[in-house]
């Protein structure tokens, strides 16, 4: 990002920031920011039998990551406004154990005036939708199941 904005121009002209001024800077500091990371976890003292992530810290990463690493792929063959619209709708997806549960949630939600608002409630899948497709080899696992209202 730092050679493309160098190419575009970072500098404050007579009329303002350069295309690439706020860029250059940006990347700078996020360059900073990843050297000091990788400093510090070079020269930290690790001790015998510690566990640098734990499976669910790293399962935890990974659902950021890897819808975050398919939405710049597909920016590049899709455009910014559908890849966007994938993701967004992706992150909206909010597993609940009954419909109770959903309106208790939407009522806690930061953007509901007083407990109340407008939101649209759906039920995905049922597990019959599976079964119908994939017949008797399929069998469901526990979570699965507690999903189901």
């Amino acid at each position: 990002m730092s050679w493309d904005s160098d190419r575009t121009g970072n500098e404050w002209a007579a009329d303002g920031p350069e295309a690439g001024y706020f860029p250059f800077y940006l990347s700078l500091m996020m360059g900073a920011a990843a050297l000091y990371g990788i400093g510090r976890i070079l020269f930290a003292r690790v001790h015998e039998g510690e566990v640098f992530v734990t499976r669910e810290q790293l399962y935890r990463v990974m659902q950021v990551f890897v819808p975050s690493f398919l939405f710049c792929f597909a920016t590049q063959y899709l455009g910014i406004y559908v890849a966007s619209f994938i993701l967004t709708a992706g992150f909206m997806i909010i597993k609940v154990s009954s419909k109770e549960e959903a309106i208790e949630l939407v009522k806690r939600a930061p953007f509901s005036q007083n407990g109340e608002a407008v939101v649209e409630i759906r039920k995905l899948m049922d597990l019959e939708d599976f079964t119908d497709m994939l017949g008797d080899a399929f069998t469901p696992n526990e979570e699965i199941r507690k999903v189901k209202y």
